[in-house]
């Protein structure tokens, strides 16, 4: 398939229609390729978001006690995320969802100078995600599974 790639990347373009922004018109040939080399990247990355996910959740046990079923882990929906969350999208998700199980004293916290507690807990988290050697590209998700897997937080991941 490389080769067939370096093929099509040898292809006359037409140069003006591109600076333009004007669609290429691609071969049936190369739209196959296309469509394989997609398919081929989405199962590479699922693949390794399914590995991150198990190396970090192997040693973990549930807020409510016991080990993270693999049912659970695995569903659709959570890989889903582990693979689409970026980290704003994943801390948007994680202090819209705390809000409901984390009161926040914005005046005490500015009182104090301290962080709040959801703040707290969203930094530790992504820090015990960055220490553990989890992708930025898969933190968001994956910070998300953490706070509804063992802190308990609902995220909305459950049908």
């Amino acid at each position: 398939m490389a080769s067939a790639l370096l093929q099509w990347q040898d292809a006359d373009l037409d140069e003006e229609k591109v600076q333009e922004g004007e669609a290429q018109e691609y071969t049936p040939e190369q739209e196959a390729e296309i469509k394989v080399f997609a398919q081929e990247f989405f199962g590479d990355v699922k693949s390794l978001a399914r590995q991150y996910m198990e190396q970090f959740f192997k040693d973990k046990m549930l807020h409510c006690g016991g080990k993270i079923p693999r049912s659970f882990l695995f569903a659709e929906r959570r890989i889903s995320m582990v693979m689409n969350y970026d980290i704003i999208k994943g801390v948007e998700r994680a202090y819209k969802s705390l809000e409901k199980t984390m009161p926040v004293d914005a005046d005490q916290a500015k009182q104090s100078g301290e962080a709040t507690d959801d703040i707290k807990l969203v930094n530790e988290t992504l820090n015990l995600l960055a220490r553990s050697g989890i992708p930025q590209q898969f933190a968001g998700g994956m910070m998300c599974l953490y706070l509804e897997f063992i802190e308990g937080v609902d995220i909305g991941t459950t049908p």
